[in-house]
């Protein structure tokens, strides 16, 4: 049974607002829309109150608090979350307006942060940005659904443009990273096709080739290409695009072909390419050589050995710990009787487990390869985020435009990410704590209009340290 009458329901009040009952005193509460992820539904998320429900000469009426609300705006805008992104990206605002312009630069700017803060639901944009203190730092963007996926489809229009910039903005390159992915797309488009798995998915997808500089720890470039063409005819032409003069790659297994290998040769860049784990090359490197090293990596020890060929170098390594977990759970299928596991065929296998080795025309200490290529964790997180936390269904995906155009956005939201989790990573008192749930933390930070001026309302003296370790400004 509801606590608040229907008398005091049919009461009017500002539209998007809730009655609480506070004690004895039934509060008006604003609240905003979003997309509950977990439940896949639509759900709702309260603001501190703005006024009351109240008799008067025997009327109940509505009674707006003169300290909390103002009649042009919302009275109380979520602000912390909001502030956090703004603080880590204003250097992608400024590059983006200076290359774009302000107009269009700005939209590009303010639909990546909703993006993130609201997981690229369009419909959510326009009350979520109107409840926010973005629109008060970046007023007048047109955020309703129509106006937000019309720009994102002009957007896709000037995809060159698009790449142009993100190619313009990498610097100081040391190492990239090249990975090849998949994101399942069903719509009706020229990239989306069915790709090597389809007889397992029974549904079409899209590639992508993404870029990550290591150094930096963030992702710098990402291309659409067609469902049906493997990641090694694409890689060429992706690569053709950047100045790699004094750059080392490492690249996806994916991309390993001779024709990739003597492109890199040819044109001299350096390259670490881990080789397939069936391949010819391998099985041979094993069986001549044999581990003569070791290293300490993180908290486990690492079996090595190098072997210079043909002007190139095999790095070999071999984890002890992975080796074990993979034995074990081979023998368990034994155990299991599971139909072709065999003790024969456990031996022959066992050489192999826990190795990986790599292809080289650098000239490495034995350790850093392994080093470099275990930063591929970064690329993981990012693209587990990509179809995790930015909702990739959450648009029309018919149109070619529209793809290319919302994985520009796609993109620009990707380097934010990576920049919250450096934040997450490196503050002990956030270490383990989701992006979701931090920024919902952050939420909980609002600006409040009182007299005239706009003031910060903080729950907690912690939450205000936080705040301020994170310079977002609490004046």
């Amino acid at each position: 049974m509801s606590l608040i009458p229907e008398h005091i329901k049919k009461v009017k009040r500002p539209e998007k607002t809730e009655i609480r009952l506070y004690g004895d005193k039934y509060r008006v509460v604003p609240y905003i829309s979003y997309w509950d992820k977990q439940k896949k539904r639509p759900a709702k998320k309260s603001l501190p109150y703005i006024g009351s429900i109240v008799e008067i000469n025997g009327e109940f009426v509505y009674v707006e608090d003169p300290k909390r609300a103002r009649e042009d705006i919302a009275p109380i805008k979520t602000y912390g979350n909001y502030k956090f992104l703004d603080n880590l990206a204003k250097d992608i605002r400024d590059d983006l307006i200076k290359f774009f312009g302000p107009d269009t630069g700005l939209k590009i700017y303010v639909y990546s942060l909703l993006g993130i803060l609201f997981e690229n639901r369009y419909e959510w944009f326009q009350d979520n940005y109107y409840h926010s203190f973005i629109s008060e730092d970046y007023p007048n963007i047109a955020v309703s659904k129509n106006s937000v996926a019309s720009f994102i489809k002009e957007l896709g229009t000037y995809d060159s443009l698009n790449k142009e910039f993100l190619i313009q903005r990498i610097k100081n390159h040391e190492i990239l990273i090249f990975d090849g992915t998949t994101f399942v797309n069903d719509g009706n488009n020229e990239f989306s096709e069915y790709g090597r798995n389809y007889k397992k998915t029974k549904r079409k997808q899209i590639n992508k080739i993404k870029v990550y500089d290591l150094n930096n720890l963030e992702p710098v470039y990402s291309e659409v290409i067609p469902g049906n063409v493997i990641d090694k005819q694409a890689f060429i032409s992706v690569l053709g695009k950047f100045n790699l003069k004094n750059t080392v790659i490492i690249i996806d297994k994916g991309f390993n072909s001779e024709e990739n290998i003597n492109y890199l040769l040819e044109n001299n860049i350096k390259f670490i390419m881990p080789l397939n784990d069936n391949s010819k090359m391998l099985k041979s490197l094993i069986s001549k050589s044999s581990f003569d090293t070791t290293f300490k990596f993180e908290d486990k020890f690492i079996k090595a050995f190098k072997v210079n060929e043909l002007d190139q170098f095999l790095y070999c390594y071999k984890d002890p710990f992975i080796a074990a977990v993979q034995e074990n759970n081979y023998l368990a299928n034994i155990h299991r009787n599971k139909e072709g596991y065999t003790l024969e065929k456990n031996e022959e296998r066992s050489k192999y487990s826990g190795i990986i080795t790599m292809r080289s025309n650098c000239n490495f200490d034995i350790e850093k390869p392994y080093f470099m290529y275990k930063q591929r964790w970064l690329i993981e997180t990012n693209i587990r985020l990509q179809k995790t936390s930015l909702d990739e269904d959450a648009i029309r995906k018919h149109d070619l435009k529209t793809i290319l155009g919302h994985d520009f956005i796609i993109q620009i939201q990707m380097i934010i990410y990576s920049r919250i989790l450096k934040v997450i990573n490196e503050h002990e008192t956030l270490k383990g704590m989701s992006i979701e749930r931090f920024l919902d933390e952050l939420s909980k930070t609002y600006k409040t209009y009182r007299n005239g001026k706009w003031t910060t309302s903080i729950s907690t003296k912690k939450k205000e340290q936080l705040l301020k370790e994170l310079k977002i400004s609490i004046s």
